[in-house]
This record gives structure tokens, C-alpha cells and sequence, in this order.
């Protein structure tokens, strides 16, 4: 993190520049490793002998793009091999599928995935304050789980608890996780909304959904069917 913050105080980048330069290096880094991995295949052939030759490639598969064998089995490297599989069963002449995947990850279509949407303008968000002169704030080990933790969940929750910091960054106006995704984020500044949010939900539980938990929780009373009471941090509300 650390190289990171050093390389983005020699730019001058608007948001927007840095947003692109986020988003593409992601796609960057996963053809990178990927192909690396590929690449050792044939370091491993130009060392072996020739009497094991003719059995390595029996055992690691064709030369060629095999949409059966991945070249490792980390996330990003099963991310590319996928896609490149998919080109590969709709384009079977196609040389290398694993360069159509890399134009892949250079299009707005790609940028513009949930998780890329978010992360990139996050650490968007963050590359300024590294910047400036007064104050530099200098990009923490956590930034990278909160990071990941808000752009790969928040499109699929309702609801999330999030770090104050990234609460601030993930609700500006040129982010706007909540209105663009539908989620609700809270932080412990907000705790209160947070505990209406959820008395809120008990409140609200349809009949039949109570009956489903009465009958999977049935020590849990505050589910109890009809004239439910539960505590807010308001005091206690009877829920009919």
C-alpha cells in the first residue's frame, strides 16, 4: 500500500482519471497472473527431457487453450480461464481467448460491473486525500477488506454496517452505493437508525413468515404470532 500511495502522489488525476486507472488495473492484474501461470507450462517443457516430454503434456493437457484445464485455481485466474471459456464455446476459431477476455476488461460494460463500480470509486475517493498536502492520509492494510467487503456485498444486501470512513466515501454524491443499489448503510454514528431499521423489520414481518418462525424458532417469543412485543431502544412497542 504503501508503493501505491507513492505512485498516486506523482498524479495530478481528476476523479474520473483515477476511477479508470482502478478499474482497469484490476483486469490487468488478473491476465497478468494468469498469464503467468500459463507461461510456466512452457518454462517446465523447455527444462524437461525429451524422453518426459510426451508425458507432461499428457498429463497437463494441449498446448492450446483447453476451457477444461485453468492454469490455477486462485479466484481471479478461474475468473479469466471462465470467460475465456465462454468466448471460447462461442468463438471456436478464436486463437487466443484469453486476449478477448483483456479487451474485455478495458470496456465500460466491464467498469461498470456492481463490484467494479464500487471498489474503483472507492479507492477513488481515497487517492486525493493521499495527495494532499495537508494532512496526507496514508492508505491503511484495512482499507483493502473494507473495500472489498462494501463492493462485492452491498449490491446483494439490504442493509450493511460499514467503517465510518467508508460510510462517508460510499454515500458522497459521486458514489452513492445506497441510491444506486438499493442497500441501506449504517455506521456507528448511526446506530440509532441502524436499531429502527431493525425493530422496523420486526414490525413489519408478514403473517405467514411469522408462522414459518414460530415454527423453526418456537422458543423465540418475541415472534409470537399475534400482539408480539419487542424491545426498541425507544422503550417497548406492542406489534399487532
Amino acid at each position: 500500500m504503501g508503493a501505491v500511495a507513492d505512485n498516486w502522489k506523482r498524479e495530478t488525476n481528476s476523479f474520473n482519471d483515477d476511477v479508470k486507472r482502478e478499474a482497469l488495473s484490476y483486469g490487468k492484474a488478473l491476465l497478468e497472473m494468469y498469464r503467468e501461470l500459463a507461461g510456466l507450462r512452457k518454462r517446465i517443457e523447455a527444462i524437461l527431457p525429451l524422453e518426459m516430454l510426451d508425458a507432461f503434456k499428457a498429463a497437463y493437457g494441449p498446448d492450446r487453450f483447453d476451457p477444461n484445464t485453468p492454469p490455477g485455481v486462485q479466484p481471479g485466474v478461474m475468473l479469466v480461464h471462465w470467460l475465456a471459456a465462454e468466448v471460447h464455446n462461442t468463438r471456436p476459431d478464436e486463437p487466443d481467448p484469453v486476449a478477448v477476455v483483456e479487451q474485455f476488461f478495458q470496456t465500460i460494460q466491464a467498469m461498470e460491473v456492481p463490484f467494479q463500480y464500487i471498489a474503483s470509486r472507492l479507492w477513488a475517493s481515497i487517492a486525493p486525500n493521499v495527495r494532499s498536502l495537508k494532512g496526507a492520509r496514508r492508505p491503511k492494510a484495512s482499507d483493502h477488506y473494507d473495500v472489498t467487503a462494501i463492493s462485492h456485498y452491498a449490491p446483494y444486501c439490504d442493509a450493511m454496517i460499514v467503517d465510518n470512513e467508508f460510510y462517508a466515501m460510499a454515500t458522497q454524491k459521486n458514489i452513492d452505493v445506497p441510491r444506486k443499489f438499493g442497500v441501506k448503510l449504517f455506521c456507528s454514528k448511526k446506530l440509532h437508525d441502524f436499531i429502527d431499521y431493525l425493530d422496523d423489520l420486526v414490525a413489519t414481518i408478514p403473517h405467514d413468515h411469522r408462522i414459518a418462525l414460530k415454527q423453526v424458532f418456537p422458543h423465540l417469543s418475541a415472534l409470537s404470532l399475534l400482539k408480539t412485543e419487542c424491545l426498541s431502544h425507544k422503550g417497548w412497542k406492542r406489534v399487532e
